[in-house]
């Protein structure tokens, strides 16, 4: 937490990110109804950044506090290991979070392993999709991967018991085909995966693969919200309950009533930093502000430095700063909320 207060004096004099979103594979075992990548998927793979690029890309980089890795299937890839080793020695990261569909259960425990005793830092969570219940789960996710999940779960349960600083979490993504099933996955995931320190809720956002997914309507939101508090309420954020997990859950029914309001109003509801704190790079080197918006640039053809400081990085800070665009992109918000200075009464204390 002391950390997000000290940055949240600096954001606006921060010569480089300080949180970073990188989408380390294009490559995908799942076919997911809702996700907003799929146009990228399993395409192109020879532009993809080598472990070389990807190394002086972080030299560029300086001090990194949270490093996002995403895809695609992250542990797809092969060297996602030595990926996590360079950017903890070149640019000293507190928190991973790593998200996974649990299908390669065997692939994930023994990288998990392999990452967890390589090099230590703070916080180091692996997140767990699950969309539903059974059918629902699988139907989402365009293949038969439901059981896998809880193998998944149970192996790196295994890893906790040597590891204080992983944390093992889960993640649902709401939207229009699964709402009607999440008091059931909450009952589940109570009661068949009690090990797990958070279960999330992300709204669907972007354009999905299968556009008859849409995101929950704001009275489906409003009817759900008061079970996923209380589910929240349930866990711990950081692995323990103290004052920290506590500013963490109030920052997260915060969102969610912002959430709520962003969908019902289409607009931005308080100052974003992407461009200032946040960064996002694509597996082949293309450099975004925000992963929703365009490209601005591309480290094989540029310095970092180069790209961040574009005519097109600015254009693109223009718009964001004029609140020409809203999102519920938590990766954005949480941040944008614990930087804000306005709003820290309400996590503190509850909205």
């Amino acid at each position: 937490m002391h950390k997000k207060i000290y940055y949240s004096f600096r954001k606006n004099s921060l010569k480089n990110p300080i949180y970073l979103i990188f989408f380390v594979t294009n490559s995908c075992n799942a076919r997911c109804n809702h996700c907003f990548y799929s146009n990228q998927l399993n395409i192109n793979q020879k532009d993809i950044l080598t472990l070389e690029q990807i190394n002086d890309f972080s030299k560029q980089l300086g001090k990194i506090v949270w490093l996002a890795i995403s895809g695609g299937e992250p542990f797809l890839r092969n060297d996602l290991e030595k990926i996590y080793e360079l950017f903890c020695d070149n640019n000293k990261i507190e928190d991973l979070n790593l998200p996974t569909n649990g299908v390669l259960t065997d692939v994930i425990y023994e990288k998990a392993k392999y990452m967890l005793n390589s090099r230590k830092i703070k916080n180091f969570n692996i997140v767990l999709s699950l969309d539903g219940t059974k059918e629902i789960h699988n139907q989402i996710r365009g293949i038969d991967c439901f059981e896998n999940v809880f193998k998944t779960y149970e192996k790196l349960i295994e890893l906790k018991k040597d590891h204080s600083n992983l944390l093992i979490k889960v993640n649902t993504t709401l939207s229009n085909n699964n709402i009607h099933v999440i008091p059931d996955l909450i009952k589940y995931v109570h009661e068949k995966m009690p090990g797990i320190d958070f279960h999330n809720f992300e709204i669907m956002r972007g354009n999905p693969k299968n556009p008859s997914y849409l995101p929950p309507t704001t009275e489906q939101l409003e009817e759900i919200k008061p079970l996923i508090f209380k589910t929240w309420e349930h866990y711990a954020f950081f692995g323990k309950k103290d004052l920290k997990s506590k500013i963490a859950i109030n920052a997260k029914k915060f969102l969610f009533n912002s959430y709520i309001k962003t969908l019902k109003e289409k607009r931005q509801l308080f100052p974003c930093y992407a461009g200032k704190v946040h960064a996002v790079l694509d597996y082949n080197g293309d450099i975004f502000l925000c992963e929703l918006g365009p490209k601005i640039g591309n480290i094989k053809e540029q310095s970092f430095k180069e790209v961040w400081n574009s005519e097109n990085a600015n254009i693109e800070r223009k718009k964001i700063m004029n609140k020409e665009c809203y999102c519920t992109h938590s990766c954005f918000q949480n941040t944008n909320v614990s930087f804000n200075q306005k709003l820290w009464p309400k996590l503190f204390f509850g909205d």
